[in-house]
């Protein structure tokens, strides 16, 4: 499929560029004009419509310019091309990268969850005591009757009798734990 990458600047801005590509460049540049003045479009904030609207440019004196028009198979392809450009020419108007590696995803992922849970820590703290609470309410009777069952299961197996490793001393196996804790430690 072929692939046209573009740049956006004004002859007023020349220092000012936003680089794009699309399959349709005729439509895209439809799509900019309209986007840029359609408050409820999710794009509406983007820095390019941002800096045409704050500045009253006219849509006959910004230059569209070709870059390049390349055949891709995917998508993914030419969104790697155009973030090559984009890193070439520092446009200052884009307000994302075109592509980013899965590797970056996953580590700006992970940062951005660490943020989270930082600025959140007393949400996130209460949060689970509540749900634990909440859960133990609702099955209270299911988890008693749960406990009782698996003591009933293991009572043989927890009542055999072991040596402590250190000392030697005969115990029950569910009193190993604890008497190593207070005797050793």
């Amino acid at each position: 499929m072929k692939y046209t990458f573009y740049l956006i600047s004004h002859k007023d801005f020349p220092e000012l560029v936003y680089i794009g590509s699309t399959k349709d460049l005729k439509q895209r540049i439809w799509y900019h004009k309209c986007t840029c003045f359609l408050e409820n479009d999710r794009h509406y904030n983007k820095k390019l419509y941002k800096f045409i609207r704050e500045n009253s440019i006219v849509w006959n004196e910004i230059i569209f310019e070709v870059l390049d028009e390349i055949e891709f198979d995917t998508r993914d392809e030419s969104l790697q091309w155009e973030q090559l450009l984009i890193d070439q020419y520092e446009p200052n108007l884009n307000s994302m990268p075109a592509w980013v590696s899965p590797i970056e995803q996953k580590e700006k992922r992970k940062e951005n969850r660490k943020e989270w849970r930082e600025l959140n820590r007393e949400y996130i703290k209460d949060y689970a005591k509540k749900y634990s609470e909440e859960k133990y309410k609702l099955n209270k009777e299911q988890i008693l009757q749960r406990n009782k069952e698996w003591r009933e299961l293991n009572k043989e197996y927890n009542r055999r009798k072991i040596n402590c490793p250190i000392c030697n001393i005969e115990l029950n196996r569910n009193s190993l734990t604890r008497h190593i804790k207070r005797k050793h430690n």
